[in-house]
């Protein structure tokens, strides 16, 4: 609302000094300004009015116009709170529609009210006969009105008491009341509202007697058309009038709108707001025009309402005519004010653009009445009034000065300040501003559905809570204040001036509306639905509970939306009635079954989970929705997430993840490597596994040492794409730095730890096995993922497209550094450029322009790199991508010109083209620390290398310092494993030769000796028992082995069908293993680089043929050998001597990697390739594989013999200690039976006895068993038979039928207490999810011990741990309405049902519950203490608080004040501070000093 400073000068006209004091009547020839204004006569039934309105002119004469006789116009000053009076008429805009009221906007930035009733008189009619009929729907304001419309009003009230509100109507009847039906001319504008609608058009309603109107159709806009009861402007273009009636024809084109001006001699008392009439200028004044209309009528025009922001009074001259339009005209002085600005123009588009609350630069452009006018930086006009600016003032500088004038020194113009957007004045087309900055919420526009806010408790009435959510006013509904059903206790829990924390439940932008939900469950959810487009039918969403019916539930989203749950699609239901099952208010996670239009159709059944299989391909999804951390798409039903780190290497993936859209193809293709929810998807592991053809392992083929691709997940775990198992993992620390999560990177098997745990090593060195294709294939997969990005930038226009590496551009030198290089200006992109300082050539200044080659173009951080020195660029060849006629086989020269942390460009000899060759840096996707050091120092200089292999027209090489250094580390890992072999091999030999001494001395006679030796029986027995140990652990090693076992060609073989070895092939073994060792170092020398061939096929299948070695795995504890290299076809078996073979350098790859020259590939045991099925292990195979377990065993000798012997004797005394102690739990029924004969009445011994039974699936000795029990247990122990009885109970009821668990269920109340039977029934019902058999012996136990409290306790206990609360909260009403009046009962009743609430149920609940006990008793200093137990337990810290001061507040005997006193200062000592500490010392110090 515009207020005004009496003490600031508003203007008007000048006073110039006389004598004479005295008001002369103006007369007809002479008015106050000169001006001749004709003199209307009053009529005789119009006394009562005159006399009102001569009690205005006398107690409210403008503050332009004093007792003189000499006036002078010297300020044409705006509308203003004071200057408005009952009755006046002005021109209005309407800025928001509320439920029963209008706001509207008046001149001057003063505002208004229109109630409902005060529209139309048919628009009236038409709410008054919605409300009488049952069922009727209100008429709809937007029909009527819409934002932004103009139209004149009249004040009919104002109030002034708490807030000034004023009170207007747009009423036809009430603007139109001076008229009478013969004032009706052609041409002129009128306003009316739409009354009735015929065939030919439309009748309105003019509020004037006998005058009808009438709107033909063709006299309306095209596609306009109108509602009953809308109010409009319209021009008169036929009047037929008579004494009796006047008939009117109109038109309301916005054409007729605009050329109509009324004509001179109309009467100005027959004038209404929004008439154009012809102004002529007379005077410019230093705020606006004075002109006058109607030829002797003066009025005025502000500078705030010219044509254009900052238009001047100077731009218009003297004695011009211009057309105006009235705002309003004084009463008293019948003064016109006008205003230049169209009354129909569109807001320009720009002035749309700024939001409410924005923070932005002003530039201040000059003053204007109580405030300063500022240009915005986008052009916009802002006025800032100076009540604004009284902060900025120093207010004891005013002596001397107004405090126009402070602020304009202040302020003076061109002076730039940010300012904050505070709102838009449609009147005057600008911005209300402040240079204050604000961060509390100033618009609707500002808000979302679901966003979390902050707001104070502003009104508390019987539909619910008025809040402000920072500058704007908020309602939170009753039934959106807590998860538990509203009650007045809910409401008592919040107090005015309350902060609470609420969502955005619903949004009305256009009337300023918002709805909030205070619901906790809501609050602490992520997952809403607003809309009814793009919801999944997966997802189960929140909803509010707002209407029930017998045949379904009508629930309430968030937006507004609504969905139906029918009765069928509630499974718990089952044949109960809906309403007594579900309440207003109640929230119900529901999943979108059926969706037509804005028709939803709920269910409560899970749907069935589809799931995307580890492994499976993808091709063309779509995208369904885009966020920061990735993309989701659509496979079938299913959405699958893609993280952008899983788009391409490199974090290039985040740049592609900016040229998706929604609805747009996935044209690369995708590998599911985690089966979660959503399910996650790849592309990049898609390339790598499609180009290396891994398979999907499962969990037994991952042994230690294994090395697997994987995806990084967070806090040191990796997900490994596996069969029939999660895969998540835990990866040791040791080699892993920060990763961003779902990266991929290679892991190495550190550990198994049994039960599927494993842990995995991320290490370089374990992962890498210095494969120099290895290290070109990744640099390969960065490339093509940078030309993936350079196409989809040309979709984009992304101007770093244009450059192409090794063309010439020109480049505008912008900065030169001695030391570093410089930066150029690349034209005409204008991209950046950087120049290394090797590549800037001498005399380089700043401005000039120069020529430069592009070596490289950096996307992520958007530069090029570029070289200006005119001898590198000759060497460069202009056309890059070029076929060279053959790759060289030869180690070539190439010079480096550019490098970063993933690849560095080199340049070949004009022999080869000047092509561009690309050369690795980062040498694996582990490598964290890429040696870029290395190259930098090689920067212009030359380096060998070898070209490997050529791929879409892109030369990839490695330097021949990293072969070398390949080379060197692959032959120490070669010397390792041969070393390891020939460990291995020797202490088989010495194993061999053992094993013929034993043989030998098998056939002498073995002496049996006294002390200590077994008999040969024993022996025999203990021999097969250790044999069939050992052949069991072999087969369990055989399982868990994930790599195939072979024996190496040179390893003699053993004969296990021979009984006897013969000595001398073993020693010629051993010196077969010396001659090994003589030669390791020749075969060290023999590793040889392969060649490449020209195209990329040969290329690819060259470097294939390095990967036909299996995986090596030094593992020393299982002593099993691993094939080096491929062995040639076997030699016939009558030679003893075998051709011996020159080891070649192992391939330590990933185990996955198929064998090419095999016809299987070479991938882990029991697995093929990445695309073909695993082949099952038939029966003959496995007997093959216990054959040869069996063929193994191994006569012991004499001292093995007496070992085992021992040990045997040992196992027995083992087994007769176990006997003799107690302590140990019976493992059979004959330990069992021992136990109970010490121990008859133990029920626990006997419990565990039937549950040892029933594991096994014997029933019927279970129930023996227990029958037993209840015969052996002695009467005196109760407490024993009791659980054997409710144990025999839950055997029938886990295993029985109906029948016999009724039969066992009767006898066990016969013989022990009744109550006691049926709760423990109750309890063992629910455990089972029994609920229609648990709900019959309720009902049962509920007529028989009605008046037992332990009874309603104990079933109430179950219901809430079952989660039916409903039902809970319907059994404590039961109770209290059943139990005998005794009022410590029910009391304690309440105290239990309320904790539990706490304990099992709605907290909220539980707090209104102890809020109703102790308001009836709040001397109940236990109860006070408890509840404050139960808030401390559910972290409600202020909740207790409040509730302690609010205890220690009471006047009760000083015992009971002392312990509350005590409780509340243990309460803050342990959660509050020193200050909350304080302030109950000085509570209790207050308390004794009365």
């Amino acid at each position: 609302m515009a207020s005004t400073d009496e003490s600031f000068p508003r203007g008007g006209f000048k006073i110039s000094a006389s004598e004479d004091q005295s008001v002369k009547k103006p007369q007809k020839q002479e008015n106050l300004f000169g001006n001749v204004q004709p003199i209307t006569k009053k009529s005789k039934g119009k006394k009562k009015r005159q006399k009102q309105q001569d009690e205005v002119e006398a107690t409210s004469v403008p503050e332009f116009i004093n007792k003189t006789d000499s006036l002078t116009a010297v300020s044409a000053d705006t509308l203003s709170i004071k200057k408005i009076h009952e009755g006046m008429s002005v021109l209005a805009c309407v800025t928001r529609l509320n439920t029963m009221t209008v706001a509207v906007e008046l001149p001057g930035r003063c505002f208004g009210e229109i109630l409902v009733q005060n529209i139309s008189a048919t628009y009236t009619k038409l709410i008054t006969d919605a409300v009488k009929a049952d069922g009727g729907k209100l008429p709809s304001l937007d029909n009527v009105l819409q934002v932004g419309t103009f139209l004149p009003v009249k004040v009919i009230q104002i109030e002034n008491d708490n807030k000034l509100r004023i009170f207007l109507t747009c009423n036809p009847a009430e603007i139109n009341e001076h008229f009478k039906h013969p004032d009706f001319t052609k041409h002129m504008l009128v306003w009316g509202a739409i009354k009735e609608k015929s065939d030919h058009g439309y009748l309105i309603d003019l509020g004037v007697k006998n005058c009808r109107a009438h709107l033909p159709f063709d006299a309306v806009d095209a596609a306009k058309e109108y509602s009953l009861g809308q109010v409009l402007y319209m021009i008169v273009t036929k009047s037929v009038s008579s004494k009796e009636a006047t008939t009117l024809t109109l038109s309301a084109t916005q054409a007729a709108f605009d050329k109509t001006t009324e004509s001179m001699g109309t009467s100005i008392d027959k004038v209404i707001p929004g008439m154009q009439v012809e102004f002529l200028v007379q005077k410019q004044l230093k705020d606006g025009l004075q002109g006058q209309y109607f030829d002797e009528c003066t009025g005025f025009i502000n500078d705030l309402y010219l044509a254009k922001s900052f238009d001047s009074a100077k731009k218009y001259k003297e004695f011009t005519a211009i057309k105006a339009r009235l705002l309003y005209v004084h009463p008293v002085s019948k003064l016109g004010y006008f205003t230049l600005k169209s009354l129909n123009e569109k807001i320009p588009e720009k002035e749309k653009k700024l939001p409410i609350g924005a923070w932005i630069l002003s530039t201040v452009a000059g003053k204007a009445g109580s405030g300063l006018i500022v240009k915005l930086s986008g052009g916009q006009k802002g006025f800032i009034t100076h009540k604004r600016l009284l902060k900025s003032v120093n207010m004891k500088d005013r002596e001397g000065e107004d405090l126009a004038t402070l602020i304009a020194n202040k302020f003076p113009v061109g002076v730039a300040r940010h300012c904050t957007i505070l709102d838009y004045n449609h009147t005057e087309r600008l911005y209300i501003c402040t240079f204050e900055r604000i961060t509390d919420v100033m618009n609707v526009e500002q808000l979302k559905i679901a966003q979390t806010v902050k707001g104070t408790i502003k009104e508390i009435n019987d539909h619910g809570l008025v809040i402000m959510v920072g500058k704007l006013q908020a309602f939170a509904p009753k039934d959106n204040l807590s998860n538990v059903m509203y009650s007045e206790n809910i409401r008592k829990q919040f107090k005015v001036g309350q902060e609470v924390n609420a969502k955005i439940w619903n949004l009305n932008i256009e009337k300023k509306e918002i709805i909030l939900t205070l619901k906790p469950d809501l609050l602490s959810s992520n997952i809403h639905l607003s809309s009814y487009e793009g919801l999944s039918l997966s997802e189960q969403y929140p909803g509010v509970v707002i209407h029930v019916k017998q045949t379904g539930v009508l629930l309430l989203f968030y937006g507004g939306v609504k969905g139906w749950l029918p009765v069928r699609n509630i499974p718990q239901l089952g044949n109960k009635d809906a309403r007594n099952e579900f309440y207003r208010g109640q929230i119900i996670k529901a999943r979108c079954e059926v969706v037509e239009g804005d028709r939803l159709t709920l269910t409560l059944n899970l749907p069935k989970k589809k799931k995307v299989p580890v492994g499976k391909i993808i091709v063309k999804p779509k995208i369904c929705e885009i966020t920061d951390e990735g993309i989701y798409v659509m496979i079938g039903d299913i959405k699958a997430f893609v993280p952008k780190e899983q788009l391409a290497v490199e974090g290039l993936g985040k740049l592609l993840l900016s040229t998706y859209k929604v609805n747009q193809t996935l044209d690369e293709e995708l590998i599911c490597v985690i089966d979660s929810n959503p399910p996650v998807l790849s592309v990049r592991e898609y390339v790598v596994h499609k180009r290396e053809q891994l398979k999907i392992p499962s969990l037994p083929q991952l042994a230690v040492n294994v090395v697997m691709r994987g995806i990084y997940k967070e806090k040191n775990t990796i997900s490994i794409p596996m069969k029939l198992h999660p895969g998540e993992f835990r990866i040791d620390d040791n080699g892993l730095k920060a990763l961003d999560r779902y990266e991929s990177i290679s892991a190495q098997v550190a550990k198994r730890q049994g039960k599927g745990k494993i842990l995995w090593s991320v290490g370089l060195n374990k992962v890498f096995g210095f494969s120099f294709m290895e290290t070109v294939n990744y640099l390969d997969q960065y490339l093509e993922d940078i030309a993936r990005l350079r196409k989809r930038y040309l979709l984009t226009g992304n101007p770093l497209v244009d450059l192409e590496i090794g063309a010439t551009v020109d480049c505008v030198v912008n900065q030169v550094d001695l030391q570093r290089g410089c930066s150029v200006s690349v034209l005409p992109m204008n991209c950046q450029g950087l120049v290394a300082k090797q590549h800037c050539p001498n005399k380089l200044k700043p401005g000039t322009t120069v020529k430069g080659k592009v070596l490289w173009v950096n996307y992520q951080l958007k530069y090029a790199g570029i070289t200006l020195k005119p001898q590198i660029m000759q060497k460069i060849n202009d056309k890059q991508g070029k076929a060279i006629s053959n790759l060289p086989k030869e180690n070539v020269i190439v010079r480096i010109l550019h490098a970063n942390r993933n690849v560095a460009v080199g340049v070949l000899r004009e022999d080869f083209n000047s092509q561009l060759v690309y050369l690795p840096v980062k040498l694996h996707e582990n490598d964290f620390t890429p040696k870029i050091d290395y190259y930098d120092t090689l920067i212009d200089k030359e380096e060998y290398c070898k070209v490997i292999k050529m791929k879409s027209g892109r030369l990839l090489g490695v330097t021949v310092p990293m072969l070398e250094s390949f080379k060197k580390k692959l032959k120490m890992y070669n010397t390792k494993i041969i070393t390891l072999r020939n460990n291995l091999k020797k202490d088989e030999i010495k194993d061999k030769k053992k094993q013929v001494k034993n043989n030998k001395e098998d056939k002498m006679e073995i002496k049996e000796e006294d002390e200590g030796i077994a008999s040969s029986e024993d022996i025999k027995s203990e021999t097969e028992m250790v044999t069939s140990e050992n052949d069991s652990e072999a087969e369990e090693d055989e399982d868990n082995d994930d790599i195939e076992v072979e024996e190496d060609e040179n390893d003699s073989e053993i004969d296990e069908n021979d009984s006897e070895i013969d000595e001398n092939e073993v020693d010629s073994e051993a010196d077969e293993i010396d001659e090994n060792d003589s030669e390791t170092e020749q075969n060290q020398n023999d590793f040889e680089m392969e060649e490449t061939e020209e195209n990329e096929n040969d290329s690819e299948s060259d470097s294939e043929e390095t990967k036909t070695l299996p995986a090596i795995t030094p593992e020393i504890e299982t002593k099993k050998k691993r094939k080096l290299v491929e062995e040639e076809p076997a030699e016939p078996s009558s030679k003893k001597k075998k051709k011996k073979k020159a080891i070649e350098p192992p391939k330590p790859t990933n185990p996955l990697k198929p064998n090419k020259s095999s016809e299987q590939p070479a991938v882990l045991s029991g697995m093929s390739s990445f695309f073909e099925e695993e082949a099952p292990i038939t029966p003959k195979e496995e007997s093959d594989d216990e054959d040869t377990s069996l063929q193994q065993k191994k006569k012991l000798t004499p001292a093995e013999r007496l070992q085992k012997a021992k040990d045997e004797e040992a196992r027995l005394r083992k087994i007769e200690n176990d006997l003799a102690d107690s302590s140990l739990l019976p493992q059979n029924a004959e330990q069992f039976d021992r136990a109970l004969l010490g121990n008859p009445d133990d029920s626990e011994l006997w419990t565990r006895y039937i549950a040892f039974h029933a594991q096994s699936t014997e029933f019927d000795k279970a129930r023996a068993v227990a029958r037993r029990a209840i015969e052996r247990i002695s009467f005196t122990a109760m407490q024993d038979r009791l659980n054997v009885w409710l144990a025999y109970l839950n055997l029938e009821n886990m295993y029985g039928t109906k029948d016999s668990f009724q039969t066992l269920f009767e006898e066990a109340t016969r013989c022990n207490d009744t109550l006691t039977i049926y709760l423990e029934t109750i309890k063992m019902m629910a455990e089972m999810s029994k609920f229609v058999e648990m709900e019959e012996k309720i009902k049962k136990a509920r007529g028989k011990f009605k008046q037992e409290l332990q009874m309603w306790l104990e079933i109430g206990k179950v219901y809430y741990t079952c989660g039916k609360f409903s039902e809970a909260r319907k059994l404590k009403d039961k109770a209290l309405l059943t139990l005998i009046d005794k009022n410590h009962v029910k009391m304690q009743l309440l105290v239990q049902y309320a904790i539990m609430e706490f304990v099992h149920g709605e907290s909220n609940q539980g707090e209104a519950l102890f809020e109703t006990i102790l308001q009836a008793d709040p001397k109940r200093v236990d109860i006070w203490c408890t509840y404050v137990d139960q808030l401390i337990k559910k972290d409600k810290i202020d909740v207790a608080r409040n509730v302690l001061s609010r205890a220690v507040g009471q006047k009760l005997a000083y015992k009971k004040m002392r312990t509350l006193f005590k409780k509340y200062h243990a309460f803050e000592t342990t959660h509050g501070d020193e200050e909350t500490l304080a302030h109950v010392t000085n509570l209790l110090r207050e308390y004794s000093d009365k």
